[in-house]
């Protein structure tokens, strides 16, 4: 796992391209997060597969590839009566699929201690703080397993992606006809 030069565990202060741990830091002004794909590249990782399959993918319009970045964690998710939650609070990388979950706790925690504010406006900013309190370590934990796993599924073909597909066909209770 590539670490910070602060040895937090966290990508560079800047971005970081999720498709490879081994990129150096990019600047997120950069463009080079979008570019244009060859035609049909979207269809050529499913060649050979069951005809339904290659037609539904072709159906799809031709996009560009955009890059995956993880961001440091914000210090602070509020300021005076403003307060974020969501991507906008704790970005993360899509490979958990918890984004919008983590967005749907936010504001259960949020509304709670909204509701139990002593003293309107003055129990607000104690309300946002307690707020971040119970939501940062949640928060924190799955960024950093959606970060780590980001590594495993972006393998190129070869012997690392043949490890990571024996050690995944080994776990109980999954179908090794998938």
């Amino acid at each position: 796992m590539r670490r910070s030069t602060a040895g937090t565990g966290w990508p560079c202060s800047g971005c970081w391209p999720a498709r490879s741990a081994r990129n150096a830091c990019t600047s997120a002004a950069a463009p080079a997060w979008l570019e244009e794909a060859a035609p049909g590249a979207h269809l050529a990782p499913f060649a050979g597969w069951h005809p339904a399959v290659t037609e539904m993918l072709a159906a799809v319009p031709q996009s560009p590839r955009w890059g995956l970045f993880a961001r440091r964690p914000l210090t602070r998710w509020s300021r005076g009566p403003v307060v974020l939650l969501g991507d906008a609070a704790h970005a993360m990388l899509p490979h958990q699929g918890q984004g919008a979950n983590q967005t749907i706790e936010d504001a259960a925690v949020l509304a709670a201690e909204l509701d139990g504010a002593t003293g309107i406006p003055a129990g607000i900013p104690a309300a946002l703080g307690r707020y971040t309190a119970r939501r940062r370590v949640r928060t924190r934990q799955v960024q950093l397993v959606s970060w780590a796993a980001s590594a495993a599924l972006h393998l190129p073909d070869g012997p690392a992606a043949q490890r990571r597909d024996a050690s995944l066909a080994r776990r109980p209770g999954l179908d090794p006809r998938l």
